[in-house]
């Protein structure tokens, strides 16, 4: 457990960062402009997290507390009396990729996560959506994801770990204004 502060720091950062286009407003001053650009508070947000083990739970908290929905899914069973006391909606994973604004990864990688997201989840999910991988690499098909992300068929994406590591320096990635990257070190 002794990570869960730190992971589910950088995934609201994440948010923050996409939600409030941070970087995008710092550039603009930078540049010599003075313009507004659109951007989101978290009330008007929702997280879908994916693995509600520890880490996982210790980000749908935070972002309770800060005002956003929340969805999880998870293939164990949850404690009934925390979905019970909180405001989480545990779904399916297919509702749940439909209804997030923002999709968190924290799941183990084992058979049933290998390439869990994929094609047909990235399609699923909303054009102002955004994923933030914290979990692992191979959870995502990651070329799949390049593919999507160069099509702006989803907003965005955070990750902090890849299928290959450290992440190779032709990976398109590198080259995707519309992602953070971080080198495994949530």
């Amino acid at each position: 457990d002794v990570f869960s502060e730190p992971v589910s720091d950088t995934v609201l950062a994440y948010i923050l960062l996409f939600s409030r286009k941070i970087i995008e407003k710092n550039q603009i001053v930078i540049n010599n402009k003075w313009e507004k650009t659109e951007s989101h508070t978290l009330k008007e947000k929702s997280l879908g997290v994916i693995g509600m083990g520890h880490i996982g739970i210790v980000v749908a908290n935070k972002a309770l507390a800060l005002g956003m929905k929340v969805f999880g899914n998870d293939i164990r069973e949850i404690s009934r009396d925390y979905v019970k006391n909180t405001s989480i909606k545990m779904v399916e994973l297919n509702e749940l990729l439909k209804h997030a604004d923002f999709l968190t990864l924290h799941c183990d990688l084992n058979d049933t996560s290998f390439y869990l997201i994929g094609r047909d989840e990235l399609k699923l999910m909303k054009p102002d959506s955004v994923l933030i991988n914290t979990s692992r690499g191979e959870v995502i098909d990651q070329s799949v994801l390049e593919r999507s992300l160069q099509k702006n068929e989803i907003s965005g994406a955070a990750l902090d770990v890849f299928e290959i590591e450290p992440l190779p320096s032709n990976s398109k990635f590198r080259q995707l204004e519309n992602v953070y990257l971080s080198p495994h070190n949530s």
